[in-house]
């Protein structure tokens, strides 16, 4: 919970920034939101890859809504 709370903390002081002009907050924010951020959403399924699960057995038991 603390280490979220500073997270949200220095993204708000670095929206901050970004809102009073200051070119590099832009650049922070891309690096901070888009590249941590797409990492944490891909680092669920590559432990499961490296558990031996494949992606085979991940598409036999999908199910298609509406089916």
């Amino acid at each position: 919970m603390l280490i979220r709370t500073l997270i949200f903390g220095a993204l708000t002081f670095i929206i901050m920034k970004m809102y009073r002009g200051k070119s590099w907050a832009r650049i922070a924010l891309i690096i901070l939101l888009g590249g941590i951020g797409t990492l944490s959403l891909v680092i669920d399924p590559i432990k499961w890859l490296l558990e031996g699960n494949s992606l085979g057995t991940m598409f036999d038991e999908v199910e298609l809504i509406g089916h």
